[in-house]
């Protein structure tokens, strides 16, 4: 790989302040030349796995299986996979130039991973072979850059050879929004839920409702996703818990007020009379 000064953690206490700043920077390398390998395997992986449609009766994809297959053998999370196969596959076919500083050990794997985040909208072959080395000439300097800064940087370099690409990126952002109703479908005392969060939220409320959708106890007679859907009302009713819906009253996951119980409904009689009624809605 290249030549290392790395020293077991015992010998440490033995070497002057050099020879110990040698070995931070030497595992520092290392590990990124590891990274580079690890996302090289998952590339491969995925590409055998996706590159035909080897089980189109299945339930999910071939993509999906994979994932699922790598969160098995590294206990990440689903997405998580997904991402480290997509980051693998950016570097091995759409930046091989930013690869290979990865695999020498020149880049972090973080400012690898970025690089391939802020450049996936990029569409032309030759723009995309322009970015990458010119990424590839500037990323070794970039080090001390934070992450606002580094991704400027990287919009800079995509912004030069394909503008479109950036600007695909800041409006996809400012497009989030959530709706609620569509007169379409509602119906049967059900509203529609539909919209497009920043991904970190996006995370965090899923989480959330995963958590909350377990907390019952095993004796709840909803699926999952009734829980899940119940547990974003818990949410607007500012309530950080689901009340379980089992039939025993000493059950401990019934702690704490229903989600929906502090509802007052104003009611639009005539223009001279405003009606609050205060009612407790149906049980779930």
């Amino acid at each position: 790989m290249f030549e290392s000064t790395v020293h077991d953690p015992g010998e440490l206490a033995a070497l002057d302040d050099a020879a110990l700043i040698d070995t931070i920077t030497d595992a520092t390398r290392i590990t990124a030349a590891i990274e580079a390998r690890r996302l090289a395997a998952l590339a491969e992986f995925a590409h055998r796995r996706c590159d035909q449609a080897l089980h189109p009766s299945w339930g999910c994809d071939d993509w999906d299986n994979a994932a699922a297959e790598i969160a098995a053998a590294l206990t990440p999370h689903h997405g998580r996979a997904m991402n480290l196969m997509d980051t693998g596959l950016a570097l091995r076919d759409r930046l091989p130039a930013i690869g290979a500083l990865l695999l020498g050990g020149h880049i972090t794997a973080a400012t690898a991973t970025t690089i391939a985040h802020r450049t996936a909208l990029i569409n032309d072959p030759t723009a995309l072979t322009h970015v990458d080395t010119d990424l590839a000439d500037a990323a070794t300097g970039w080090g001390p850059l934070s992450n606002y800064k580094l991704d400027q940087a990287i919009d800079t370099i995509v912004d030069r050879h394909d503008p479109d690409a950036v600007r695909r990126a800041r409006t996809t952002i400012r497009s989030r929004d959530i709706t609620i109703g569509d007169p379409r479908t509602d119906r049967d005392g059900l509203t529609a839920l539909y919209g497009r969060l920043a991904t970190p939220d996006a995370a965090l409320l899923d989480a959330t409702l995963t958590a909350m959708a377990k907390s019952v106890c095993d004796d709840d007679p909803r699926t999952l996703a009734q829980r899940r859907a119940d547990a974003l009302g818990a949410l607007a009713a500012h309530t950080d818990h689901l009340t379980c819906a089992c039939e025993d009253p000493d059950c401990t996951a019934k702690t704490g007020p229903h989600p929906a119980t502090h509802i007052t409904i104003h009611i639009l009689a005539n223009a001279a009379c405003v009606l609050s009624i205060g009612f407790r809605p149906f049980e779930r």
